[in-house]
């Protein structure tokens, strides 16, 4: 057990009775963070994940897993969550925007790897009862064919005690899982536990681990090559399948783009043509307002003619309807003159009422 002088903060957290063990794995996960653990970290919001199902150190996890210059298995936990889980908008435009950062680091090539696991600013008792806890919680999961979340319990142990034996066990469950990933995974951590025993600041395996990681890394390599793979090609593979995913997203999107720049150019071309029949409409309908135009100054000009023809007439056959009146009243009495002078005079209006307005 490996601990170092806890900041005031983190030794009130820790020891809240109310917390539950997911609270207290994500608490000290936030604290190896702060320390730049990132290994111990992520190890450890993945324990909390799998123990309590909580959105936050899901996200905050695949964020370490990035840091940690894994790509591919960050950008994965993302696409998982942005399918399945239940995302409000802030927590989806951070995933949206994580998600984006792996996909261009996964293109980009590796980045320099953050640091791994050390020892946690955390009080010795806490961290006592807390690997107490996730020693049990891993050999029942192991017991009851959980090997998900004995491995995430077991990474979580060695985390928060540095023991080589819950890294081994971790790398078990993994080859438990039995996914060409999962695979992949215990290969790696098999091969990676070799190489730091025989670096020279690396502290040697015991006989019975170095033993055991032996026939593990066999047992490895022989599922690896059940799937036709050898180590390296199922990261490869991810890899591959996440820029394959980015490619797919960017042709969608640029299909996206052209059906909408081609749905604005048709919608400009009918306003285009909408224009010009208006327009065609407008210069007919000038052009028949100019004819109407036309027709009433030639009536008016025609009326105007015709009105003085008509009151050139009237006149003419006013003097000769009085010179008739005249006469008659001479030669046949009054009333008779009268009489004729009345129906003369009718028939005269009527004439020039025709003659203008029909």
């Amino acid at each position: 057990m490996h601990a170092v002088q806890p900041p005031h903060d983190m030794d009130k957290q820790a020891k809240s009775p109310n917390k539950s063990l997911p609270d207290r794995l994500h608490d000290l996960g936030k604290q190896a963070n702060k320390q730049g653990l990132t290994g111990a970290a992520a190890a450890l919001f993945e324990a909390a994940y799998a123990t309590g199902g909580r959105l936050e150190p899901r996200i905050s996890a695949a964020n370490m897993r990035l840091n940690l210059g894994e790509p591919a298995r960050a950008t994965a936990e993302y696409q998982s969550m942005l399918d399945g889980a239940q995302l409000d908008q802030k927590a989806r435009e951070l995933v949206l925007r994580k998600c984006a950062e792996a996909e261009e680091l996964s293109v980009a090539g590796p980045r320099a790897v953050r640091g791994g696991v050390g020892a946690l600013a955390a009080p010795a008792d806490v961290l006592k009862a807390i690997a107490d806890e996730l020693a049990a919680l891993g050999s029942k999961s192991n017991v009851d064919g959980q090997f998900a979340l004995a491995r995430a319990a077991y990474a979580a142990l060695h985390a928060v005690t540095g023991k080589v034996q819950a890294r081994i066990s971790a790398a078990n469950m993994a080859l438990k899982l039995g996914s060409p990933e999962h695979v992949q995974s215990a290969a790696d951590e098999y091969a990676a536990l070799v190489a730091e025993a025989q670096a020279a600041d690396g502290a040697p395996l015991t006989a019975a681990h170095a033993a055991l990681v032996a026939r593990k890394s066999e047992e490895a390599a022989a599922r690896l090559a059940e799937f036709g793979l050898q180590s390296g090609e199922v990261v490869a593979e991810a890899e591959a399948a996440v820029r394959l995913a980015e490619a797919q997203r960017e042709a969608v999107e640029l299909a996206e783009l052209l059906q909408l720049e081609a749905e604005e150019a048709a919608e400009a071309q009918g306003s285009a043509e909408a224009a010009k029949k208006a327009a065609r409409e407008a210069a007919r309908t000038a052009a028949e307002a100019d004819r109407a135009a036309g027709a009433i100054q030639a009536a008016v000009r025609g009326r105007q003619a015709r009105s003085g023809e008509v009151l050139l007439t009237y006149l003419l056959c006013d003097l000769i309807c009085t010179c008739i009146h005249t006469y008659i009243r001479i030669y046949f009495g009054i009333y008779v003159s009268i009489y004729l002078y009345i129906y003369v005079s009718i028939y005269i209006y009527i004439y020039i009422y025709i003659y203008i307005y029909i």
